[in-house]
């Protein structure tokens, strides 16, 4: 009994080592979107040299249940309590003391090895041929999970349930073939041989990926188990894919450690594997600012490769095993080396995980293996070029613009109104910079932008890409400023040469909030997004609350915050030092949700959070963030935008309280943001009920008397309508939104010119929409103007089948105007 509990607990405490030695995202500035390669593989490389210690003087192989409490205790750490950011200490003392005492539990009787038992250590050709072969097989290993990475939503939690999936396979592989392995007859050799198995079994993984990475071949797969592509980044789906792709290489494993005899024998491997995935990172390091034409190593090209270095340390440990009759090492020898013959029955080509689950097929402009992972250049929906690394997007997509473009200006906003004036802003970008984002910054008055992060290697090539015939109206120049490694950034934002320092919001597990070493002078804002659970967030600085509207939500940590803008409009939205993981799911409860219902889950529990922690009660502002976030629900992806939003009266009590007072940039986008979604959703009870007050409270605003005249239309008013959005036009011309609804005003009413001049300016404000376009043409044709004739057969020539259009090219008189207020879709 006392030995089976030695063993569960040092099971346990190896698979909690596993699990918490992982690099999380946040800590160091420049690991704030992403840790980089080099740390991830590095830590992992530390954990497997412990184990190689506390496995040293080891005689015997590996026994299914130590494997099992490993898994349980891996599982456990990653799925109950999740990875803690940063490298946890207490925990790790704790572990180490929990395991000394629970190894000496389980420490046999010493006696003498014989050479019948084989238990002898293992010779010096031994020891250097299983640490090559260890070393060869992590690598082959690692591969696949690179690729088995790009199938999940990009959590931590994904990656325990990969890892659950393989451990619990290596388990297996010992409990059902570990003792063919063991037998006297077997043992020892059975090791060697069996890694090179398991690392030519990699093929047959590699096989797997590349008929899953293609939709069909996905959606067949996931069918056979009754999973869907929609439940993409749940247990299940998850489970499925990585069971399935480790199965083989896993199974092989497990027997192998179970065959493996000897003192040094096991840690040898285990020290190989550790080098082993030390040095994945270099080897997909193409070095800095490498061109496109520039030879270059893919993943899948490692396996080969890795095969190769495990039956090669395989034979040596084979043929160096001094103490077993020659025949039976000729055997072991002609058992390992037909596993080199698989690399010649394979083509070795590149495999791009692209979302094969989405229904929208992913066309990249660029796509190269990193050491973070895949990084693409391809189009996101709306026509905006997005840059991915290891599918996270690092660039905002086109229905982020507007809320990343919020963001930067929230940032700008925190330098001291005095250092703006003067103009010429010093700015380290800690992200990856597109023509998008770089526009933005140069009209805010940044003269020069450095950038650097984790995969900086990378961002010449990602720039080059980004800025090719630009994502703004016309090609950008890139900025004046220079791609810098992480020690080059950090000394020079030591020396003060920066006036504010960004790092934008990247997808996936919140990273950690550490203490920033930066001149009181510089500005530092770190973004979170809130579209996953804050876990271990606590806000001990200042922070920002920043959103185009009440859409993607994001919350800026600042450090060395200047006093606030006199100007209101302008002024960020601030916070104090708040929690926001009190109500934060376990990874396991999470990942259970589908995707698409995770995001108003997340900054449901994170306002929730800010509510109950905010002393000694929370503001009308955050209360009613708090009911809107909390009433938000899945809605079918079918329906318009603003009918997938949920507004609730409770919510817009406690916000119209709030504006009574000055309003800051974030308040005002929020309110122009709740008139728009009442619009869309016609409900003029509630716009004369809440934005009708609050734009009487806070007057001239020209986007909330859009809204009103909007809510005139409704009420089949236009002349009330067009009184209230002639003045708007004339204190604003540049409201492109008012002169479109002053044109819809003017066509009820009968004034066809004077509603094709109002659907001209909105046309010339915001050139290219060609919705826009087609309500001048029917305005201008039924004002006998033969412009719009013109533009009717232009528009007609892009979309033959248009049949409303069809009907103002006709011979005869135009269709007549509608008189009464019907959207268009």
């Amino acid at each position: 009994m006392r030995k089976a509990l030695g063993i569960s607990i040092l099971g346990f405490c190896g698979g909690w080592l596993l699990s918490q030695l992982r690099a999380m995202p946040g800590g160091d500035l420049f690991a704030w979107p992403f840790a980089s390669a080099a740390c991830a593989m590095g830590l992992r490389a530390a954990a497997f040299v412990l184990i190689a210690l506390a496995l040293w003087k080891r005689r015997e192989g590996l026994r299914w249940p130590l494997l099992l409490a490993v898994t349980f205790g891996y599982a456990a750490s990653g799925l109950a309590s999740g990875p803690r950011q940063g490298i946890p200490w207490l925990g790790l003392i704790v572990v180490a003391i929990a395991g000394w005492v629970s190894a000496g539990w389980v420490r046999p009787k010493e006696t003498p090895p014989s050479s019948q038992d084989g238990a002898q250590p293992a010779n010096v050709g031994e020891m250097l041929g299983l640490f090559v072969a260890g070393g060869g097989l992590a690598i082959a290993i690692e591969s696949i999970a690179r690729y088995v990475r790009e199938f999940g939503s990009g959590l931590a939690q994904d990656d325990t349930i990969f890892g659950v999936a393989f451990l619990a396979f290596v388990a297996l592989g010992t409990a059902a073939f570990g003792w063919l392995a063991s037998t006297a007859r077997t043992r020892r050799l059975s090791f060697p041989v069996l890694c090179a198995a398991s690392a030519a079994a990699c093929f047959a993984s590699l096989s797997f990926i590349e008929t899953v990475a293609d939709p069909v071949g996905l959606k067949t797969f996931l069918d056979r188990w009754g999973v869907r592509p929609i439940d993409h980044g749940t247990l299940a789906f998850d489970l499925m894919l990585g069971a399935a792709a480790f199965v083989l290489p896993a199974l092989l494993l497990g027997a192998s450690l179970a065959g493996a005899r000897g003192r040094r024998s096991l840690s040898s491997a285990v020290l190989g594997a550790a080098l082993g995935l030390y040095l994945i990172p270099r080897f997909l390091d193409r070095g800095f600012g490498a061109a496109a034409s520039q030879a270059e190593t893919f993943t899948a090209q490692l396996v080969p490769y890795a095969v190769m270095a495990t039956v090669g340390g395989a034979a040596l440990a084979i043929l160096s095993e001094s103490r077993r009759r020659p025949i039976a090492r000729y055997v072991a020898l002609a058992l390992a080396l037909p596993c080199a013959l698989v690399v010649l029955g394979h083509t070795i080509k590149p495999i791009f995980v692209l979302d094969p689950w989405s229904s929208r097929p992913i066309l990249p402009y660029l796509a190269f293996d990193t050491p973070m992972g895949l990084a693409t250049i391809e189009n996101s929906v709306g026509g905006l070029k997005v840059a991915s690394l290891a599918r996270h997007q690092i660039t905002p997509e086109t229905r982020e613009s507007a809320s990343d473009s919020q963001r930067l200006r929230d940032s700008f906003a925190l330098i001291s109104p005095a250092r703006r004036k003067e103009g010429s802003i010093q700015v380290l970008f800690v992200g990856q910079l597109s023509a998008f984002r770089a526009n933005e910054l140069t009209t805010l008055g940044a003269t020069r932008i450095d950038r650097s992060a984790a995969w900086w290697k990378a961002m010449p090539r990602l720039e080059a890409a980004l800025f090719e015939n630009g994502d703004v109206s016309q090609n950008l120049q890139m900025p004046e400023g220079e791609v810098l490694s992480p020690d080059e950034a950090r000394r020079r934002l030591a020396d003060g040469k920066y006036d504010i320092v960004i790092a934008p919001p990247v997808p996936g597990d919140a990273p950690a909030i550490a203490h920033v070493d930066a001149p009181e002078k510089t500005v530092v804002v770190r973004w979170l997004r809130l579209d996953e659970p804050l876990r271990g967030v606590t806000a001990r600085e200042p922070a920002v609350l920043s959103a185009a509207g009440l859409d993607m939500p994001a919350l800026g940590i600042v450090t060395n915050a200047s006093t606030p803008s006199a100007d209101a409009a302008e002024r960020p939205r601030t916070l104090p030092s708040s929690r926001f993981d009190m109500f934060v799911p376990t990874p396991l409860a999470w990942s259970l949700v589908r995707e698409p219902n995770r995001v108003d889950k997340a900054r449901s529990a994170a306002f929730q959070s800010l509510a109950t922690s905010w002393h000694p009660a929370p503001t009308p502002f955050i209360k009613g963030l708090e009911l809107h976030y909390s009433v938000q629900a899945p809605s079918s992806p079918f329906e318009k935008d603003e009918d997938r939003i949920e507004i609730s009266d409770p919510a817009l009590d406690q916000l119209k309280i709030d504006a009574r007072g000055e309003l800051d940039a974030f308040t005002r986008a929020m309110w122009e943001w709740i008139a728009g979604v009442l619009v869309g959703k016609r409900d003029v009870t509630r716009i004369e009920k809440y934005v009708a007050p609050v734009a009487a409270a806070h007057a001239p605003w020209s986007a909330l008397e859009v809204s009103l005249a909007y809510a005139d239309l409704e009420s089949l008013d236009a002349p009330a309508a067009i009184a209230r959005l002639e003045p708007v036009v004339a204190r604003d011309p540049a409201a492109w939104r008012a002169w479109f609804a002053l044109g819809e005003a003017r066509e009820i009413t009968g004034n066809a010119s004077g509603s094709a001049a109002a659907f001209k300016h909105a046309d010339d404000l915001l050139p290219g929409q060609n919705w826009i376009r087609r309500r001048f043409a029917m305005a201008a044709c039924r004002a006998g103007d033969p412009a719009g004739r013109r533009v009717a057969q232009e528009l007609l020539a892009q979309k033959p089948k248009d049949t409303q259009m069809q009907a103002f090219v006709a011979p005869g008189p135009p269709p007549p105007a509608p008189t009464s207020y019907q959207p268009q879709e």
